[in-house]
């Protein structure tokens, strides 16, 4: 009951989560292809939060630390290239850069699971070598207001390299 709560909660981004899993083809070939009205995602995403101040265990990617002098310096200058890199990723410098004496850390994205967070980084290494999965509590009505969806997002992120 309470995982229903937070994925409604989450306007539906443990719905998309779970469409692009069916889509994937299974060992025996199968593969199940999910179409939706534009009306029932909308529904789905505008649902009421229930009880929005209770905190909740989110994921974000954490691209940057340091401590060191030009720690502040070299913080904000890796949250510009994130924000020019990724344009279509929600991000608000308040919440993304932070300084805990004496370190600077710089996060993005807030994810329902691990699997989305890690996800993510693979998609911000390329850019952010150092960039890992890191969990954090939350406010339900932040995450819902912050959170990125991860299925249908393609376009958020530019041509990666070959490998």
């Amino acid at each position: 009951m309470t995982f229903a709560l937070v994925a409604a909660a989450a306007h539906g981004q443990d719905l998309d989560s779970y469409k692009v899993r069916l889509a994937q083809q299974g060992a025996d070939g199968a593969r199940v292809t999910v179409t939706e009205t534009g009306s029932v995602a909308s529904a789905v995403r505008s649902a009421p939060i229930p009880n929005p101040d209770r905190k909740i265990e989110c994921y974000r990617v954490e691209i940057f630390f340091d401590n060191s002098p030009t720690a502040r310096k070299l913080a904000y200058e890796t949250y510009a290239q994130f924000r020019e890199l990724f344009p279509a990723i929600p991000a608000d410098e308040k919440n993304d850069i932070s300084y805990d004496r004496p370190t600077y850390r710089v996060r993005v994205g807030y994810f329902l699971t691990h699997d989305e967070a890690i996800a993510m980084c693979g998609r911000l290494k390329p850019h952010f070598k150092n960039a890992y999965p890191s969990a954090e509590q939350i406010e339900l009505s932040k995450f819902a207001e912050r959170a990125f969806p991860v299925s249908g997002s393609e376009d958020a992120f530019p041509e990666l390299p070959a490998e």
